[in-house]
């Protein structure tokens, strides 16, 4: 889909496909990490298991649609785990900020590249 030219016909319909798909990329990646982090973490309310669970929360993007569910089960690890819980939910906070801020910039660039893209033109000449 990325690779449809700007000057077709069809490029603004990949476009605004390639962000449907996407969503359901980040969607589904999402449940699979909340899932493993579950699992991690309803083996055994330990450390080790909350360290495996932050693991997997730390992949999920906070415009995900389970990421409230995975805020959820942050609050409970952080219930059960106290002051040393704390420490790891900030490294995991700043990790999905720094990736949003990534999401957003390379969509900048994308965009800036977009628009400074000259239009090529290619003329055919037939004998």
């Amino acid at each position: 889909m990325l690779s449809v030219p700007e000057c077709s016909k069809g490029y603004d319909a990949a476009v605004a496909q390639v962000k449907i798909v996407y969503k359901q990329y980040v969607d589904r990646q999402c449940e699979e990490n909340l899932a493993q982090a579950q699992a991690a973490w309803m083996t055994g309310f330990s450390k080790e298991n909350a360290a495996v669970a932050s693991v997997f929360l730390s992949e999920i993007y906070p415009d995900a649609a389970c990421y409230s569910e995975a805020m959820k089960l942050v609050q409970e690890i952080k219930r059960h785990m106290g002051d040393e819980w704390k420490f790891e939910i900030k490294q995991w906070s700043d990790l999905a900020s720094i990736e949003s801020q990534r999401i957003t910039y390379a969509k900048e660039i994308a965009m800036a590249y977009a628009q400074n893209h000259p239009q090529q033109v290619i003329h055919l000449l037939y004998r």
